[in-house]
């Protein structure tokens, strides 16, 4: 069974979304939908899968956690 946890928070002068899943499928509905309806400048997703981007969307490993706020430092220059 996989979980998801959404966040949308502001940051550094931007609002950011960030979902979290536990496992590997990277299907995320909502995120997709948000990115879609609100055109963000980033959004981040954390799961189990390496790192990708895709457009707006990083996609990082949950080891990487604590990467988020360097991440979002050096992407916002």
């Amino acid at each position: 069974m996989n979980f998801e946890i959404k966040f949308t928070f502001f940051i550094m002068n931007y609002v950011t979304s960030l979902a979290i899943k536990s496992g590997t499928n990277l299907h995320a509905k909502s995120l997709g939908t948000y990115i879609k309806r609100y055109a963000p400048t980033l959004a981040l997703r954390l799961s189990l899968n390496g790192p990708k981007t895709s457009g707006v969307l990083h996609d990082l490993p949950l080891y990487a956690i604590s990467a988020v706020p360097t991440l979002l430092h050096h992407l916002r220059r």
